[in-house]
């Protein structure tokens, strides 16, 4: 695993990442950008100057295919580019829900954490290779938007978390273990409507 750290909320102005403060949250996390190809980023946590508070930092960790699929799902209607004819529909949803998280609840940290291994690449799957066999693969039209949705999450400046052979939900478990440690002050928003990950909850950590 590489070490990394979770950058700030994206949506401000860039140039103030210049300035560094000594809040620096990390996670032993692979950060994998886009395309698949690119580099591993290592990315810094940067905290404005500002009036002294005792309100807790929010860090806000969205569960990226979970998303992706209730996206998916939640808009039926055909939706595509009038520019390169490809369909939109999910990515559509899954911007306008990042957008709403960014402009109504202003978190302080942010990073979207996706399964980097299929349902047969996992560590459970090498266990027992019947997990998740029945499972029915991603729509054609679904993959082309889930490289979309990665590319504007690119473009934004919010790191993608992803660990070979893990899923997203175990790599957020980790991360909010290890964060609850060395973070116990931190706040974790978990946007995930996995009830597995319930078993984290606690009076700073909470499902949204």
């Amino acid at each position: 695993m590489t070490v990394g750290a979770l950058s700030p909320a994206a949506g401000g102005n860039p140039r103030r990442a210049t300035i560094f403060r000594r809040h620096v949250i990390s996670a032993v996390v692979c950060l994998r950008g886009f395309p698949p190809a690119a580099p591993v980023p290592t990315i810094h946590v940067h905290l404005m100057p500002e009036a002294a508070s005792d309100k807790p930092k929010a860090l806000y960790l969205i569960d990226g295919h979970a998303q992706f699929f209730r996206a998916y799902h939640a808009i039926r209607s055909a939706m595509s580019s009038p520019v390169t004819k490809e369909p939109t529909n999910m990515t559509y949803g899954f911007v306008g829900m990042l957008l709403k998280v960014l402009r109504e609840y202003k978190p302080d940290y942010l990073a979207v954490v996706i399964d980097k291994a299929g349902d047969r690449e996992t560590f459970r799957s090498e266990i027992y290779p019947e997990y998740k066999a029945t499972r029915k693969p991603m729509p054609d039209d679904m993959p082309p938007q889930v490289e979309r949705c990665l590319s504007v999450l690119q473009q934004m400046g919010v790191p993608v978390i992803a660990e070979p052979a893990v899923e997203a939900d175990d790599a957020i478990a980790s991360i909010v273990r290890r964060l609850q440690r060395e973070q116990p002050d931190l706040r974790i928003r978990i946007v995930s409507k996995d009830k597995d990950l319930t078993q984290l909850l606690n009076h700073n950590v909470e499902l949204f």
